[in-house]
């Protein structure tokens, strides 16, 4: 697939990509640039679709790390995305182990889009609990989190928003 990008109005359009193409050419780039924190603690900011919205941390500034494309070739389903999040995890993981301090403590703080199939996708990759027939799996560290981060239109930001595993059970 040829490689366009074009700017109109500020604005930054690319062709749609494979989830192969994106995470060759923009996650690896991102993780391989994860460097050593000697607590152990590594803290990201990621959006889920690339530039869908102006996505803004508030202690970093403009995120630049997003898990899909702004337009994708695969379905907005959860299935046909869910290796993709696997094998996002798995990358990130296997970074994070290369450190010398095991799994360590990772808090993904993930700006949302109005992009479901995705955002189920990354969600349910992570919070499984058990293989499926059919999928693949990542058995997440206790000492992850993946925090979504949710548009409030009354306040103009990004808030979190936990997911139903954030709420202690009884």
């Amino acid at each position: 697939m040829s490689e366009k990008t074009w700017v109109s109005h500020d604005r930054e359009f690319m062709s749609p990509k494979t989830n192969d193409e994106w995470f060759d050419s923009h996650i690896m780039k991102r993780i391989n640039a994860l460097e050593y924190q000697p607590t152990g603690m590594y803290f990201l900011n990621i959006g889920l679709c690339w530039r869908r919205h102006p996505y803004k941390d508030d202690y970093e500034g403009k995120v630049k790390f997003s898990l899909f494309p702004k337009m994708v070739i695969t379905p907005q389903k959860w299935v046909p995305n869910f290796s993709h999040c696997v094998r996002f995890l798995e990358a990130l993981q296997a970074k994070i182990e290369s450190f010398g301090h095991g799994v360590g403590r990772v808090d993904i703080r993930l700006y949302i889009s109005g992009a479901s199939g995705p955002r189920h996708a990354i969600e349910y990759a992570f919070e499984d609990e058990f293989p499926r027939k059919g999928l693949p799996f990542f058995k997440t560290p206790l000492s992850w989190r993946l925090l979504p981060m949710v548009f409030n239109s009354q306040t103009r930001e990004y808030e979190e928003e936990p997911t139903i595993n954030g709420f202690e059970k009884l």
